[in-house]
């Protein structure tokens, strides 16, 4: 190609599912996609995600004190975002069941 620019689609799992279960919890997401994949994060879950949407949430130039850490960081480095999402939330009381991004997946 000359003169212009070559586009190479990946695939990353840590940041796809960073964004799944933000837009399963409705974390700064509405839409379809939330709806059809509701299920695949357990309702305990996703309302402990809920509950730390202030945490999780950005737009209009804002973010919340763990976004960067558990969202933009992780996608920057495609880090296994099941860990750290886990990891934190535990540490803030939560108790999540383990993601599971193989099942994630199959869902699509």
């Amino acid at each position: 190609m000359t003169g212009g620019k070559h586009v190479v689609a990946v695939v990353e799992p840590g940041p796809d599912y960073s964004f799944h279960l933000l837009a399963v919890a409705r974390v700064g997401f509405a839409g379809e996609y939330a709806e059809r994949h509701r299920a695949t994060v357990s309702a305990a879950d996703r309302r402990c995600l809920e509950e730390h949407a202030a945490l999780l949430a950005f737009g209009d130039g804002r973010r919340g004190k763990l976004t960067s850490l558990l969202v933009f960081l992780p996608a920057y480095l495609n880090l296994d975002a099941e860990v750290l999402f886990g990891g934190v939330l535990r540490a803030r009381g939560c108790r999540p069941a383990r993601w599971g991004v193989a099942a994630h997946a199959r869902t699509l």
